[in-house]
């Protein structure tokens, strides 16, 4: 066989070789690329709350005496997309004025450019006269397609829960401007959208609304909607009647419960250990095997009293005690349907609300492969 022929019939297997990989991958990225039929999550709701205080107690009820106050552990906050953009771009631009001259690549003043040398391998070279080999191998080449890396599957994602929706997507915006006219006071109302949970451990919602007194509000507490084998709405809020300049006399000190921090990454310090000091007399009255006694330091230590951390533990009962006039509990839990308005009674603040189900849509929705589309339409001519 001459060496002509050798070096044709070489390429020709290289070439069916290469031809067939790629066709592979072709059908494997294909296959990546095909359309799956997607199943949206579950027991997803949209609900909307009302708060609003009544402008006249006329029922004759008297604040109970008898009260707990007290936030849930598994809490969270309703997140207000709009100002957490807001923060990470004010971080962003904080990070770019933080200059760092050091961190700047200094590029050398001369640069030297070395020539690339071209050159051919005469074992390798055709001729010009390999005309077949030279035809096959530039055809062959034109349909091979530089491969990549083969497409990831395809994972759906879904909006965040619990995010503040904008004001045109309630539903109850007439609702409250009514309330408005027949003048109630409107102190609250928000709508979001949530994933029920299967076991009814939905979390609680942090409740902040109406009128403040340095650190606090008039509406506190927490309110969630959870789905058991119904759904249902549960509040374990509290309307606080905070005294005035000339009510303070008839005011009482409530210590209310601590605010809930809601800070990502706060860690909470150690307890330190303090060591007291003391004569060397006091030490002869101790037993010397004891482990409270430091033999060489002269020193006493336990879990020591620390007396700064107890004064200021007595400064936070003073600050959490304030001077509020009534404490009105508003503890309710109600089962509810589906697209219905339901009204929460209570001689101090009324309760609006309404739940949907939802069905979110992926924010990255699924590319859609023309071929397929082409042939879709084709077929249905």
């Amino acid at each position: 066989m001459s060496g002509k022929k050798r070096l044709f019939n070489r390429a020709k297997t290289y070439l069916f070789t290469l031809a067939a990989a790629v066709a592979s991958d072709s059908a494997l990225a294909q296959e990546n690329l095909q359309t799956i039929p997607l199943v949206p999550p579950k027991n997803w709701y949209q609900v909307e709350i009302i708060l609003f205080t009544q402008p006249d107690n006329t029922s004759g009820e008297i604040p109970p005496l008898d009260y707990h106050l007290k936030y849930p552990d598994n809490l969270l906050a309703l997140i207000d997309a709009d100002a957490r953009a807001h923060q990470y771009t004010l971080s962003q631009i904080e990070n770019a004025l933080l200059f760092d001259p050091e961190a700047i690549t200094i590029l050398p003043k001369t640069l030297i450019w070395i020539p690339i040398a071209e050159m051919e391998d005469p074992a390798i070279t055709l001729n010009a006269s390999d005309e077949d080999a030279i035809i096959l191998i530039s055809e062959t080449a034109a349909t091979v397609v530089d491969k990549g890396p083969p497409p990831e599957p395809y994972i759906p994602e879904y909006e965040e829960p619990f995010i503040i929706l904008d004001a045109n997507m309630r539903d109850l915006n007439d609702s409250a401007r009514a309330l408005d006219r027949r003048k109630y006071n409107v102190v609250f109302h928000q709508a979001w959208r949530f994933e029920a949970e299967t076991d009814g451990e939905d979390p609680w919602i942090h409740i902040s609304a109406g009128k403040r007194l340095d650190d606090r509000s008039e509406i506190e507490g927490s309110l969630r909607f959870y789905r058991s084998r119904f759904l249902h709405i549960e509040t374990d809020l509290w309307r606080l009647k905070f005294a005035d300049q000339d009510s303070l006399v008839d005011a009482l000190r409530v210590k209310l419960p601590d605010l809930p921090n809601f800070e990502l990454g706060a860690e909470i310090s150690a307890q330190k250990q303090w060591q007291i000091s003391v004569s060397p007399e006091y030490v002869m009255d101790l037993d010397p095997k004891s482990d409270m006694v430091d033999i060489d330091g002269i020193a006493y230590s336990g879990e020591a009293v620390d007396l700064h951390q107890v004064e200021e533990e007595q400064d936070i009962m003073i600050i959490n005690q304030y001077p509020i006039l009534e404490v009105w509990p508003i503890k309710q839990s109600k089962r509810i349907e589906e697209n219905s308005i339901y009204y929460l009674d209570h001689p101090e603040l009324g309760v609006m609300l309404t739940i949907k189900p939802y069905e979110p849509e992926p924010l990255n929705p699924q590319a859609i492969d023309e071929t397929e589309e082409v042939i879709e339409l084709e077929n249905q001519n």
